[in-house]
């Protein structure tokens, strides 16, 4: 996912109306009315929802699809992308995208050095 369809998603939450909402389903949240999707401004009727399901995923949406960007977000600041790894006889250097790693592995122990 590239970083533009992230913020392209993030905008449409955030032009939507505020939340939090609240899927409220006739019979199983309030016993009169009809169904539908509260967000403590005006509230969203679904003419056909077909199922609750499809209600409650809707009405979530205006929560989760937040905490999946920050999610998203904070584990692509933790990739590393190797662009190349080089062998000079014991000695690696691991170039990425961010930094550059020697590994050396004399006398069996693995030492690190990492330029930023």
């Amino acid at each position: 996912m590239t970083d533009k369809e992230i913020r392209d998603i993030e905008e449409r939450c955030n032009k939507s109306t505020k939340g939090p909402w609240k899927s409220m389903i006739e019979g199983r949240d309030h016993t009169s009315g009809d169904s539908f999707i509260m967000t403590g401004r005006e509230d969203i009727y679904i003419e056909n929802p077909l199922l609750d399901n499809n209600q409650d995923f809707i009405a979530n949406a205006k929560q989760d699809i937040p905490k999946l960007i920050a999610e998203i977000r904070k584990l692509k600041s933790k990739i590393k992308v190797l662009i190349k790894r080089l062998d000079f006889g014991g000695i690696f250097l691991w170039i990425f995208h961010s930094e550059i790693i020697i590994e050396t592995a004399l006398l069996h122990k693995k030492t690190y050095y990492v330029i930023k």
